[in-house]
């Protein structure tokens, strides 16, 4: 369906009722106003079809953002010289002009739009209004893509400081939802420490209000224990965050003082994930043997080894009718972690095409306990500029030690890889 807009005479184009229908009918039939033939009215005596929100909203969607956008400047043009309409009703169209914008990569006048919308809304209906909160996500997705990620993260404290004003239930959906995204935010930009505090909140709601063997209670915790793993030993595809500070809404530091040691938090949690689901009578060996084995690679993760065997014995023995899955886990020393120098990339920069790749190649000698000691160079190319870094992070890595009968062996020449990017200088000073 094509859209038009109304053409205006020297007179007004819209009587006020017809304002507020464009608006707040959200169905998606095309709506038609006639005016009346009172003396006090100077509208037009023919229908006439008017684009409404939600035929806008679908025509973004569907590819056609640049065709809306002089629809939607005409609408707050002539909302704008309505005096009668109310400043409310330009939220929406504020909105939309924003979300067309952003469609087509025009961020500043996309942050522009969304502005006018959230200072219309504040004044409209408060400050602490749920409805502002769609509107900072919006500005915060835009401020990421412009590369400021001190005001991106400014915006989406802000939501979740809204969040909390709103909902003072903590078993609210909507604050539970408020609580998942700004976790899903930090751990998006790797500021892992930010997503620790809202997990407290987080485990508590799901201990309170979920059955132990839920779904979403297993991965509030398991995603709880990555997020303390990340904080102390990075995943080797972690990238470096990128600079801001974070300051999480109602936060006290003072219940973080005396915490439990990182080890004792993830092993505590681990080994409540572990009987629960060795308990579940119709869990398979192969779920069983891999709650199993996360748990001894956190205690050789955090350098005790000797914990962790009796554990890898266990998970041995569940996996010992599934000679796939048990050579996968024992046959070869597993990779567990390795201490990755990082840099930060831009978007931009990690995108631009002009980059080459480098690789280093080495073998590795890991004792029974998972431990590297011995290792050579295989090759590298293009040169060997990152030979030694490369060299030092296979010394500081930790395996899984190999397997055989039950029993963690030694293994010699083991495969290392390690690839990295090289940008160009002309990119770099982009």
């Amino acid at each position: 369906m094509t859209l038009k807009r109304p053409t205006s005479s020297s007179a007004s184009v819209f009587s006020t009722i017809c304002l507020v229908a464009i608006l707040w009918s959200m169905h998606g039939s095309v709506f038609a106003c006639q005016s009346d033939n009172s003396s006090d009215s100077s509208l037009t005596t023919h229908l006439e079809q008017t684009p409404q929100i939600e035929l806008l909203r679908d025509r973004i969607n569907a590819g056609e953002a640049a065709d809306a956008i002089p629809i939607l400047e005409r609408l707050i043009a002539d909302l704008q010289d309505e005096p009668s309409a109310s400043n409310d009703v330009l939220i929406e169209p504020y909105l939309l002009l924003g979300d067309a914008n952003y469609r087509l990569e025009q961020y500043t006048n996309a942050l522009q739009a969304y502005r006018h919308a959230f200072d219309i809304s504040r004044v409209s209906r408060g400050l602490h209004s749920p409805s502002l909160i769609k509107i900072a996500y919006r500005e915060a997705n835009i401020l990421a893509r412009m590369g400021a990620w001190q005001s991106a993260n400014s915006r989406h404290e802000y939501a979740y400081g809204v969040v909390l004003k709103a909902w003072d239930d903590e078993a609210h959906p909507d604050r539970i939802q408020g609580v998942i995204r700004l976790v899903d935010w930090y751990e998006s930009t790797y500021k892992f420490r930010g997503a620790i505090v809202l997990y407290d909140e987080l485990r508590k709601h799901v201990k309170q209000n979920y059955p132990p063997a839920d779904p979403f209670a297993l991965a509030v915790r398991r995603n709880y224990v990555h997020a303390l793993r990340e904080i102390r030993y990075p995943m080797p595809e972690t990238k470096l965050a990128p600079r801001f500070r974070v300051q999480v809404p109602g936060w006290d530091p003072r219940a973080f003082r005396k915490r439990t040691s990182i080890y004792e938090l993830g092993k505590n949690e681990l080994e409540g994930i572990g009987q629960i689901v060795l308990s579940n009578p119709v869990a398979t060996d192969v779920e069983r043997a891999s709650v199993l084995l996360d748990l001894a690679d956190w205690h050789v993760l955090f350098n005790r080894p000797h914990q962790g065997i009796q554990i890898y014995r266990e998970a041995w023995d569940l996996l010992e009718r599934t000679p796939d899955l048990l050579a996968h886990a024992f046959d070869e020393p597993n990779l567990i972690h390795m201490n990755v120098t990082r840099s930060y990339v831009s978007p931009d920069r990690a995108s631009g095409g002009q980059r080459s790749l480098g690789v280093v190649r080495l073998k590795l000698h890991i004792n029974d306990r998972g431990k590297v000691v011995g290792r050579k160079t295989v090759s590298t190319a293009p040169d060997n500029r990152m030979e030694y870094r490369v060299r030092v992070i296979a010394e500081h890595a930790k395996y899984r030690p190999a397997f055989e009968n039950r029993e963690p062996v030694r293994a010699r020449n083991v495969p290392f890889v390690y690839n990295y990017s090289l940008y160009s200088r002309s990119l770099a000073r982009q």
